[in-house]
C-alpha cells in the first residue's frame, strides 16, 4: 500500500475508536445518572444511622452502661 493508502485507514480506524469511546462515555455517563440517586440515599441513610449510634451510645453514657 502507498503512504496515503495507509494514512487514511489509519485515520479511518482512529475515526472509529474515537466513535466507539465517545458511545462508550455516553452510556457510561447515563449509568452514572441512574446510580447517582441510590448513592444520594444511602449518604443519608448513613447519615442517620450515625446519628442514632451517637444518640443510643451518649444515653447509655449517661446511664452508666
Amino acid at each position: 500500500l502507498d503512504e496515503r493508502t495507509r494514512r487514511a485507514a489509519a485515520e479511518e480506524a482512529l475515526h472509529a475508536r474515537s466513535a466507539q469511546a465517545a458511545s462508550q462515555v455516553a452510556r457510561d455517563e447515563g449509568e452514572i445518572a441512574r446510580l447517582e440517586p441510590m448513592l444520594h440515599d444511602v449518604e443519608r441513610a448513613v447519615e442517620r444511622m450515625r446519628t442514632y449510634v451517637t444518640t443510643v451510645s451518649t444515653e447509655w453514657a449517661g446511664q452508666g452502661r
